[in-house]
């Protein structure tokens, strides 16, 4: 951290994200702490509750994080699928929902949100972590 500066706001950065994911990842949150220069979270991983979501809602959640594929679109729109899709859809999503009981890809998707933050605000790029 550069002298003088202050840094507080990206803790809020950091509880904000973790907050914000915990609501799209099948996950708890049963304890952070953010400190100067890292944090640590620990997290209990949901699997029962995620094997419940609808093919619609692992898309919809997914689709918080990311685009996701015109054929998940389609789906979410309504439109009828050649079975060949719909082989490949279920594929996609279940994809998606091991990734969203992943510790890891929680991690980068906190991770990478505060790294763009912070490189904005220091009219910077290239890693932050």
């Amino acid at each position: 951290m550069e002298e003088g500066r202050e840094y507080e706001r990206r803790r809020q950065w950091i509880e904000t994200g973790i907050q914000k994911l915990a609501a799209i990842f099948a996950l708890d949150i049963t304890a952070y702490a953010v400190m100067s220069n890292h944090y640590h979270v620990v997290l209990y991983i949901d699997a029962k509750t995620a094997k419940t979501w609808s093919d619609t809602e692992v898309i919809l959640r997914w689709q918080e994080l990311f685009k996701a594929s015109n054929l998940a679109q389609r789906f979410i729109q309504g439109a009828s699928l050649a079975c060949s899709e719909k082989n490949k859809l279920k594929e996609l999503i279940e994809l998606w929902r091991e990734r969203l009981m992943d510790i890891s890809w929680f991690m980068r998707c906190l991770n990478e949100s505060i790294a763009r933050q912070a490189n904005a605000e220091d009219c910077c790029n290239g890693r932050f972590w």
